[in-house]
């Protein structure tokens, strides 16, 4: 069974980062953010970096008792529209899948 996802461990991200060229041409571009998921901080996506999909955390308020806070945050408008602004991957059992390359998880 195939998912898609949005979000991969940061782990991860370095790892399909260092070994996937496509997908290390396309962050080099600079024109992605990685922004950590507010729920799991363990887990971030990849958003375009403009200011309809990012926004900062000005307050510089932490949620939820973390000591340090999270500083670029997804708008709302990203929320609920992921699919128009992050980098998808494709999630299979313990394997995530980006540009046909399959990253463990």
């Amino acid at each position: 069974m195939t998912d898609t996802t949005y979000y991969i461990s940061h782990i991860n991200s370095l790892q399909e980062y260092i070994r996937n060229e496509a997908f290390r041409e396309i962050l080099d571009t600079g024109n992605f953010l990685a922004v950590t998921c507010e729920t799991d901080r363990t887990l971030c996506c990849y958003v375009i970096h403009h200011p309809k999909y990012v926004k900062i955390n000005e307050d510089g308020i932490a949620k939820d008792g973390e000591e340090i806070p999270i500083t670029i945050l997804l708008t709302d408008y990203a929320k609920s529209n992921m699919s128009e602004c992050c980098l998808s991957f494709e999630a299979e059992e313990k394997y995530v899948r980006f540009n046909n390359e399959y990253l463990y998880t």
